[in-house]
């Protein structure tokens, strides 16, 4: 009777001991799977800073080419402004007019609708 007394207390501490490494078990199959979980995340996350960093270098590569674009854009409006200014003093010299000189009253003639008829008075 002792002997069985001994060998039930014995098999109650190794069903205990077995019953905490079971606990032990699934606490450990829980912490594995919060782990492969874990590391999903981080590939995700991983995958998105790519994206987000390629994203990056378009949009820069895409200011740099906007840039060089309005470069090109300013020079060609100083040229177009220079050269505007250019014709605008070439029409006032070419329009330039004098003070009528006595005798000069009436040197053009219109003909028809087309033609004008200059005569060139003479000088006393």
């Amino acid at each position: 009777a002792d002997r069985m007394k001994v060998t039930i207390a014995s098999l109650e501490s190794k069903v205990r001991s077995l019953e905490r490494d079971g606990g032990k078990q699934g606490e450990m199959a829980k912490m594995q799977a919060e782990m492969e979980h874990l590391r999903k995340e981080a590939a995700a996350a991983n995958r998105r800073a790519q994206q987000v960093k390629d994203e990056h270098v378009a949009s820069f590569d895409r200011v740099k080419e906007l840039e060089a674009q309005l470069l090109e854009a300013d020079e060609l409006r100083r040229e177009m402004h220079n050269m505007v200014q250019e014709l605008r003093g070439n029409v006032r010299v070419i329009a330039r007019v004098r003070p009528l000189l006595p005798g000069e009253d009436n040197v053009v003639e219109p003909i028809d609708k087309e033609t004008l008829a200059v005569s060139i008075p003479e000088l006393d």
